[in-house]
């Protein structure tokens, strides 16, 4: 057998690295959480239902729109956090050669379980509905429909 010595700098590295990532983690989770109760709070959330009331009644474009709303907004706050993770932090510690707009990229791949999540409400709520739904993040596909 051989004997695997590890680079202590590279161990150094891997654990800045990962303090790094936990760090943005957090304030990722910071942001979403301020940003939720900003919308209670503030009255965001009764002002754009007021809004979307004028627009239609009916309640499912309703939470349609609120989720578009709310998520638009998240996701542009994020932006900026999320170039920082999923692009520059790996570039400078020699981990990725993706080039600029491709690091934009991962932003919709970290809201996977956004995905997913609807994948799942079809899965319970809607089991005989008349399409299938695709998880665009991940791939996972639901197969719960018992029409198809």
């Amino acid at each position: 057998m051989t004997d695997i010595t590890l680079d202590p700098e590279r161990q150094k590295q891997a654990k800045r690295y990962a303090r790094i990532e936990r760090r943005l983690m957090l304030v990722d989770l910071v942001i979403g959480a301020v940003y939720t109760i900003a919308w209670l709070v503030l009255g965001w959330s009764r002002a754009v239902k007021g809004s979307l009331l004028d627009v239609t009644t009916n309640d499912w474009l309703l939470v349609a729109g609120f989720g578009a709303a709310f998520g638009i907004g998240i996701y542009l706050l994020g932006l900026p956090l999320s170039y920082y993770g999923s692009f520059v932090l790996p570039h400078r510690f020699g981990l990725s050669t993706k080039q600029f707009p491709v690091g934009l990229a991962t932003r919709s791949s970290r809201y996977c379980w956004a995905d997913c999540w609807v994948v799942s409400y079809w899965k319970l709520f809607m089991p005989s509905c008349g399409f299938r739904p695709i998880c665009g993040g991940c791939g996972l596909r639901d197969s719960s429909c018992s029409s198809m």
